[in-house]
């Protein structure tokens, strides 16, 4: 982590234990968390009860991924899902999890698929490179 950054996140760690962050900056202490690697800080954070958004179980879902949880991971985009249907985000997660756990499912397939229409270039790009990767992986 950037030499910077310590005092910030070790300001919003001591926040969190004081029970006196906010949801924005929880999110944000998360975040960190995971990109540094260090998730079991994350895991902590993640039973704040303020932590109920759609957005932090997304990060949990990140969280079983990182830690090679992809069934737990999988539930969590579903839930996100369930509660956010157009979340082309979760249907991308979500199919190349499955990818990654049962191969090309038809399952997998359709979300990377509805993904692929995604508004967001970032999701749209990912789920068609996927794409392509698995239909060249196919062809061969």
């Amino acid at each position: 982590m950037p030499s910077g950054l310590v005092p910030v996140v070790e300001g919003l760690r001591a926040q969190a234990k004081e029970k006196t962050i906010s949801p924005d900056d929880l999110f944000w202490l998360i975040s960190s968390e995971l990109a540094t690697g260090n998730l079991a800080m994350a895991e902590v954070h993640l039973k704040e009860p303020i932590a109920s958004e759609i957005r932090f179980l997304k990060l949990r879902a990140i969280l079983q991924y990182r830690e090679n949880n992809l069934t737990e991971a999988a539930e969590y985009f579903r839930t996100v899902i369930a509660k956010n249907p157009k979340d082309a985000e979760a249907e991308f997660n979500l199919g190349f999890i499955l990818v990654e756990r049962d191969g090309a499912t038809k399952e997998a397939l359709q979300l990377l698929n509805q993904a692929s229409g995604s508004k967001s270039p970032q999701t749209r790009q990912r789920a068609q490179n996927t794409l392509d990767s698995l239909l060249q992986t196919n062809s061969r």
